[in-house]
């Protein structure tokens, strides 16, 4: 585990086996389940985008394709307790 700005990077998001983003439980939990969709499963009146504009806009940023990639959530260095395959 390493610290940043006085956060316990404690948990990571990894794609193909390399990470992309750690950071504490519940950051890292939300940006999983935003790349998921699960956080989009449900109409909130605050949200103006979609899950396709979403996972848009993470590409653009991080630079990568999520076409056909393996995400996993899991405690940095640790097994990974979700994941999620993309088409």
């Amino acid at each position: 585990m390493a610290i940043f700005d006085n956060v316990l990077l404690t948990h990571e998001v990894r794609m193909n086996g390399a990470t992309l983003v750690s950071g504490d439980e519940t950051s890292v939990s939300v940006i999983f389940y935003n790349l998921t969709g699960r956080n989009f499963s449900r109409p909130e009146p605050w949200r103006t985008g979609t899950h396709a504009d979403y996972l848009a806009m993470m590409e653009r940023d991080w630079k990568v394709s999520f076409s056909g990639a393996l995400i996993e959530l899991a405690k940095v260095g640790q097994t990974a307790v979700e994941s999620h395959q993309f088409d």
